[in-house]
Protein backbone atom coordinates (compact mmCIF):
# COMPACT_ATOMS: atom_id res chain seq x y z
CA UNK A 1 0.00 0.00 0.00
CA UNK A 2 1.02 3.64 -0.35
CA UNK A 3 3.45 5.03 2.18
CA UNK A 4 1.97 7.65 4.56
CA UNK A 5 2.71 11.31 4.04
CA UNK A 6 2.51 14.21 6.47
CA UNK A 7 0.25 17.05 5.38
CA UNK A 8 -0.70 20.43 6.73
CA UNK A 9 2.11 20.75 9.24
CA UNK A 10 4.06 23.43 7.41
CA UNK A 11 7.41 24.18 9.03
CA UNK A 12 6.64 22.44 12.31
CA UNK A 13 9.21 19.70 11.70
CA UNK A 14 11.85 22.25 10.77
CA UNK A 15 11.45 24.12 14.05
CA UNK A 16 11.42 21.07 16.30
CA UNK A 17 14.61 19.32 17.47
CA UNK A 18 13.06 16.64 19.68
CA UNK A 19 9.70 14.85 19.52
CA UNK A 20 8.12 12.35 21.92
CA UNK A 21 5.42 10.08 20.52
CA UNK A 22 3.69 7.29 22.41
CA UNK A 23 0.32 5.64 22.90
CA UNK A 24 -2.09 7.06 25.46
CA UNK A 25 -2.41 4.94 28.58
CA UNK A 26 -5.85 4.94 30.17
CA UNK A 27 -5.35 5.52 33.90
CA UNK A 28 -7.84 4.53 36.56
CA UNK A 29 -9.71 7.27 38.44
CA UNK A 30 -9.88 9.44 35.33
CA UNK A 31 -12.89 10.51 33.27
CA UNK A 32 -11.46 8.77 30.22
CA UNK A 33 -11.23 5.50 32.15
CA UNK A 34 -14.93 5.74 32.98
CA UNK A 35 -15.80 6.51 29.34
CA UNK A 36 -13.83 3.49 28.15
CA UNK A 37 -15.29 1.28 30.87
CA UNK A 38 -18.86 2.34 29.97
CA UNK A 39 -18.28 1.95 26.25
CA UNK A 40 -18.58 5.66 25.45
CA UNK A 41 -15.01 5.71 24.14
CA UNK A 42 -13.34 2.88 22.26
CA UNK A 43 -9.56 2.73 22.41
CA UNK A 44 -7.59 1.64 19.31
CA UNK A 45 -6.80 -2.06 18.97
CA UNK A 46 -3.22 -3.32 19.37
CA UNK A 47 -2.93 -3.71 15.59
CA UNK A 48 -4.12 -0.15 15.05
CA UNK A 49 -1.65 1.11 17.65
CA UNK A 50 1.16 -0.68 15.83
CA UNK A 51 0.05 0.84 12.50
CA UNK A 52 0.08 4.33 14.04
CA UNK A 53 3.49 3.70 15.57
CA UNK A 54 4.99 2.58 12.28
CA UNK A 55 3.40 5.56 10.57
CA UNK A 56 5.10 7.84 13.12
CA UNK A 57 8.43 6.07 12.54
CA UNK A 58 8.16 6.60 8.79
CA UNK A 59 7.07 10.24 8.94
CA UNK A 60 9.67 11.29 11.50
CA UNK A 61 12.47 9.53 9.63
CA UNK A 62 11.29 11.26 6.46
CA UNK A 63 11.59 14.59 8.27
CA UNK A 64 15.15 13.97 9.44
CA UNK A 65 14.57 12.67 12.96
CA UNK A 66 16.55 9.77 14.43
CA UNK A 67 14.79 7.34 16.75
CA UNK A 68 17.12 7.05 19.72
CA UNK A 69 14.56 5.63 22.14
CA UNK A 70 11.31 3.71 21.90
CA UNK A 71 9.13 6.84 22.10
CA UNK A 72 11.60 9.65 21.35
CA UNK A 73 13.08 11.09 18.17
CA UNK A 74 15.69 13.80 17.74
CA UNK A 75 17.54 15.89 15.24
CA UNK A 76 21.29 15.05 15.24
CA UNK A 77 22.89 15.79 18.61
CA UNK A 78 19.61 16.73 20.30
CA UNK A 79 18.90 13.62 22.36
CA UNK A 80 17.41 14.17 25.81
CA UNK A 81 20.32 13.42 28.11
CA UNK A 82 17.98 12.98 31.09
CA UNK A 83 16.16 10.17 29.28
CA UNK A 84 19.36 8.42 28.28
CA UNK A 85 20.86 8.75 31.76
CA UNK A 86 17.79 7.10 33.26
CA UNK A 87 17.44 4.27 30.72
CA UNK A 88 21.15 3.49 30.98
CA UNK A 89 20.70 3.09 34.77
CA UNK A 90 23.42 5.59 35.62
CA UNK A 91 23.56 7.00 39.18
CA UNK A 92 21.78 10.27 39.90
CA UNK A 93 21.38 12.48 42.95
CA UNK A 94 18.24 14.52 43.65
CA UNK A 95 17.36 17.05 46.33
CA UNK A 96 14.13 18.15 47.96
CA UNK A 97 10.98 16.48 49.33
CA UNK A 98 9.88 13.36 47.41
CA UNK A 99 13.07 13.42 45.34
CA UNK A 100 14.39 10.02 44.21
CA UNK A 101 18.07 9.08 43.84
CA UNK A 102 20.16 6.09 42.78
CA UNK A 103 23.77 5.52 43.83
CA UNK A 104 24.43 2.51 41.61
CA UNK A 105 23.39 -0.05 44.22
CA UNK A 106 20.52 1.49 46.17
CA UNK A 107 17.48 3.57 45.30
CA UNK A 108 16.00 5.91 47.84
CA UNK A 109 13.44 8.68 48.14
CA UNK A 110 13.24 11.65 50.46
CA UNK A 111 10.49 12.51 52.95
CA UNK A 112 7.40 13.73 51.11
CA UNK A 113 6.24 16.36 53.60
CA UNK A 114 8.02 19.69 53.08
CA UNK A 115 8.08 20.75 56.74
CA UNK A 116 9.32 17.34 57.90
CA UNK A 117 11.96 17.36 55.18
CA UNK A 118 13.23 20.81 56.22
CA UNK A 119 13.23 19.79 59.90
CA UNK A 120 15.29 16.66 59.16
CA UNK A 121 17.86 18.74 57.28
CA UNK A 122 18.08 21.33 60.06
CA UNK A 123 18.53 18.60 62.70
CA UNK A 124 21.12 16.77 60.63
CA UNK A 125 18.86 13.70 60.43
CA UNK A 126 18.49 11.32 57.51
CA UNK A 127 15.96 12.90 55.14
CA UNK A 128 15.26 9.63 53.35
CA UNK A 129 12.10 7.67 54.08
CA UNK A 130 12.58 4.80 51.63
CA UNK A 131 15.69 2.80 50.73
CA UNK A 132 15.80 -0.20 48.41
CA UNK A 133 18.88 -2.24 47.59
CA UNK A 134 18.82 -3.42 43.98
CA UNK A 135 19.70 -7.11 43.76
CA UNK A 136 21.92 -8.37 40.94
CA UNK A 137 18.95 -10.20 39.42
CA UNK A 138 16.76 -7.09 39.45
CA UNK A 139 19.65 -5.03 38.09
CA UNK A 140 20.09 -7.55 35.27
CA UNK A 141 16.40 -7.41 34.37
CA UNK A 142 16.50 -3.61 34.44
CA UNK A 143 19.46 -3.67 32.06
CA UNK A 144 17.33 -5.79 29.74
CA UNK A 145 14.08 -3.85 30.05
CA UNK A 146 15.61 -0.37 29.95
CA UNK A 147 18.32 -1.30 27.45
CA UNK A 148 15.76 -2.41 24.89
CA UNK A 149 14.14 1.02 25.07
CA UNK A 150 17.12 2.75 23.48
CA UNK A 151 18.55 2.38 19.99
CA UNK A 152 22.01 1.61 21.39
CA UNK A 153 20.53 -1.51 22.95
CA UNK A 154 21.62 -3.61 25.92
CA UNK A 155 25.30 -3.42 26.79
CA UNK A 156 25.89 -7.11 27.53
CA UNK A 157 29.25 -6.29 29.15
CA UNK A 158 27.30 -4.74 32.03
CA UNK A 159 25.46 -7.98 32.84
CA UNK A 160 26.71 -9.26 36.24
CA UNK A 161 28.96 -12.29 35.75
CA UNK A 162 26.66 -14.44 37.91
CA UNK A 163 23.86 -14.01 35.35
CA UNK A 164 25.78 -14.03 32.05
CA UNK A 165 24.91 -17.66 31.29
CA UNK A 166 21.23 -17.10 32.11
CA UNK A 167 21.00 -14.06 29.84
CA UNK A 168 22.83 -15.76 26.96
CA UNK A 169 20.54 -18.77 27.31
CA UNK A 170 17.46 -16.53 27.26
CA UNK A 171 18.68 -14.78 24.11
CA UNK A 172 19.22 -18.11 22.35
CA UNK A 173 15.83 -19.46 23.43
CA UNK A 174 14.04 -16.38 22.12
CA UNK A 175 16.07 -15.89 18.96
CA UNK A 176 13.72 -17.90 16.74
CA UNK A 177 10.60 -16.19 18.10
CA UNK A 178 12.00 -12.67 17.75
CA UNK A 179 14.60 -13.22 15.01
CA UNK A 180 13.27 -10.33 12.91
CA UNK A 181 12.96 -8.00 15.86
CA UNK A 182 16.32 -8.00 17.62
CA UNK A 183 19.93 -8.43 16.59
CA UNK A 184 23.31 -9.00 18.21
CA UNK A 185 26.14 -6.62 17.27
CA UNK A 186 29.34 -7.42 19.16
CA UNK A 187 28.46 -6.81 22.81
CA UNK A 188 25.10 -5.11 22.10
CA UNK A 189 21.61 -6.58 21.82
CA UNK A 190 19.49 -4.16 19.83
CA UNK A 191 15.95 -4.00 18.56
CA UNK A 192 15.32 -3.61 14.87
CA UNK A 193 13.04 -0.85 13.61
CA UNK A 194 10.08 -3.25 13.68
CA UNK A 195 11.16 -4.57 17.05
CA UNK A 196 10.50 -1.26 18.80
CA UNK A 197 6.76 -1.88 18.47
CA UNK A 198 7.11 -5.09 20.49
CA UNK A 199 9.77 -4.00 22.97
CA UNK A 200 7.71 -4.74 26.09
CA UNK A 201 6.90 -8.30 24.98
CA UNK A 202 10.50 -8.96 23.95
CA UNK A 203 11.84 -7.62 27.25
CA UNK A 204 9.47 -9.82 29.26
CA UNK A 205 10.56 -12.90 27.29
CA UNK A 206 14.25 -12.09 27.78
CA UNK A 207 14.12 -11.34 31.49
CA UNK A 208 15.49 -14.00 33.81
Amino acid sequence: RDQPRSRGLGDVYKRQEHISCYSLTVEENTQLFQYVKNGKVKMPSDNTNIDYYRWAQFILAEKGFDQYEISNWNKPGKECQHNLHYWEIDPYLSFGPSAHSFDGKKRYSNIRNLNQYIKSIENGDDSRDFIEEVSEKNYTNELIGFGLRIAKGIDLDRIPSSFEKSVNKSIKLNHEKWADHFKLEKNKLKLTKDGFAFSDSIAIDLMI
